[in-house]
């Protein structure tokens, strides 16, 4: 947990982390990417809320069933991208958040991807 630090660069690769379970950095001044969170299977929470991260490549597991993303500059194009990756993993019974400042709204698969997640109950925020 290194949530309100001013720390600012990015977030590592974490992928050696696999019994890693949270990680919370919000409310710093982080760039840049998520990234890849594929090899992380105990992790079940992941909030960087309130940060300036603007892009996503890679997937999730099935375990991660939080997920903070909102208040950053993440794009329609990342939106979508994490929104897809979610209904990929096919867990249930989690909640996303990727609304608010700075964030795009998710746009064509994206907007039937949060809907997709919403029917199996998810709970999802996006910007409107």
């Amino acid at each position: 947990v290194v949530t309100g630090n001013d720390l600012t660069g990015s977030i590592p690769d974490l992928s050696s982390n696999t019994t890693l379970v949270t990680f919370f950095a919000q409310d710093n001044n982080l760039t840049g990417s998520i990234p890849d969170l594929s090899s992380n299977t105990a992790l079940a929470k992941f909030e960087v809320d309130d940060n300036s991260l603007d892009a996503f490549t890679g997937s999730v597991t099935s375990t991660l069933l939080r997920f903070k993303a909102n208040n950053n500059n993440l794009s329609a194009t990342v939106v979508n991208a994490i929104l897809a990756a979610f209904v990929a993993a096919g867990s249930s019974n989690g909640f996303l958040n990727v609304g608010g400042t700075g964030n795009a709204a998710p746009t064509g698969q994206g907007i039937t991807d949060k809907n997709t997640l919403i029917s199996r109950s998810w709970s999802v925020i996006v910007t409107p």
